[in-house]
């Protein structure tokens, strides 16, 4: 790029009366990087793609509560049961948001119901999720390593409703006894193995149909299921 074009494009982006949207940024990488037609500057573009990736900014060592607790539903779940962790008289600690969920049975937490950042609660009139259903249908003995499962990342266009879409990065994987790819929300995997190699978690389905929740088995304490995105592939 020529410096004439930098100045114009400083100019341009001065002169602007509207302020840019993430979705709006999104999609002018997305008309630069299907016209891109030599290997350099797709190269550049990744560079750019890699920095505008949110980073995770959490220890790389956490408690076993404190990483249940990631997969508690944001705190606007109209279903708010979602919204906390629940600790049973056995010790097994669970968080789900409908979506994913983490199971330990290494906290030391009190029986209970508590908020994402350990605080108890008191509201105990409501009926949490069968989780126990959930495991016993994902738990499986055929699986394999999730660095020989990895087959890389992609893009997809999720339906929002009302004609919108949202653009998410999704995790390929290649499971036994499924004959095509999963995808799995990229965040929900990196929350799930933070800190873990992944030549150490077992992963895997409990039969070959088709949007069946993907079994992690992240460590001897720690156990992961999640929902795979629709893959229209």
């Amino acid at each position: 790029m020529t410096t004439s074009n930098l100045d114009t494009i400083a100019t341009i982006a001065n002169n602007r009366q509207r302020s840019v949207t993430p979705g709006m940024r999104w999609n002018a990488f997305k008309r630069l990087a299907e016209a891109a037609s030599d290997e350099e500057t797709r190269h550049d573009l990744a560079m750019l793609y890699d920095s505008f990736r949110v980073k995770p900014k959490r220890k790389q060592q956490m408690s076993a509560f404190d990483w249940v607790a990631m997969a508690a539903a944001h705190k606007n779940e109209v279903r708010y049961y979602l919204r906390y962790v629940q600790v049973l008289e056995s010790g097994m600690t669970i968080a789900t948001d409908g979506h994913r969920m983490h199971v330990t049975n290494a906290s030391t937490t009190e029986p209970g119901y508590y908020w994402p950042e350990g605080t108890a609660v008191e509201d105990e009139s409501f009926k949490y999720p069968d989780v126990g259903r959930v495991l016993r249908n994902a738990i499986t003995t055929d699986t394999c390593s999730l660095k020989d499962a990895h087959d890389g990342l992609t893009i997809i266009d999720t339906d929002m409703g009302k004609a919108k879409s949202k653009s998410r990065e999704v995790v390929v994987l290649y499971l036994p006894g499924r004959d095509k790819r999963v995808l799995v929300n990229r965040q929900y995997l990196d929350d799930m193995t933070v800190g873990v190699d992944p030549s150490d978690v077992q992963v895997g389905v409990a039969d070959s149909s088709k949007d069946k929740p993907v079994f992690f088995n992240v460590s001897k304490t720690r156990t992961g299921v999640i929902m795979p995105v629709r893959d229209s592939a």
